[in-house]
Order: structure tokens, then sequence, then C-alpha cells
């Protein structure tokens, strides 16, 4: 029972901390290309 609780959350975790890095890496793609940060918010609300 202990093993898929912790399979669990270590999965939830891995997933919060891979969704962080993702979004700062096209936030800072996007600014590097030029675009606005209104934007860049909008983009990734609207996926979000």
């Amino acid at each position: 029972m202990i093993l898929p609780i912790l399979s669990l959350v270590t999965g939830v975790l891995l997933l919060v901390w891979s969704a962080d890095r993702f979004v700062d890496g096209a936030s800072s793609a996007a600014r590097h290309f030029g675009m606005p940060p209104l934007l860049i918010g909008m983009v990734i609300v609207g996926f979000g």
C-alpha cells in the first residue's frame, strides 16, 4: 500500500516541477524573440 502512494506523490511532484521548468523555458524563449510580456502571459494562461 505504501509503494503506490509513494509513487503517486513522486509522480505529482515531478509533474509540477517539470511543468514549472517548461513554463520558465517557454517564457524565456518568447522574451528572447521579443514578444511582449502580456502576450506571453495570455498564451500561458490560455494553454494552462
